[in-house]
């Protein structure tokens, strides 16, 4: 909760912020964390639509193996994870 002295301290719109962000359970996020969130979702959701559809990746000639799209779905899955836990500490 913020205090009278707290209030005179930061000044109208800091308060005012600051009792904003704690009525809402924390600080908002970022417009470029929201970006990077939402970009790193649908990538981890496509690469599990393409191991539960099947489908098949051709880069130059070569097939891009199913395993790798296991490792690209832990890896961005979890960097999304971490980073919506992150913004709501």
């Amino acid at each position: 909760m913020l205090s009278y002295v707290d209030a005179r301290l930061l000044g109208k719109r800091a308060a005012h912020a600051k009792l904003n962000a704690s009525s809402q359970g924390g600080k908002a996020m970022k417009p470029f964390t929201t970006a990077t969130l939402v970009i790193l979702a649908l990538v981890a959701i496509v690469h599990a639509l393409r191991l539960l559809l099947g489908w098949s990746v051709t880069v130059d000639g070569a097939d891009v193996p199913q395993w790798l799209s296991v490792v690209a779905l832990v890896v961005t899955a979890g960097l999304a994870v971490g980073l919506w836990s992150e913004t709501r500490v």
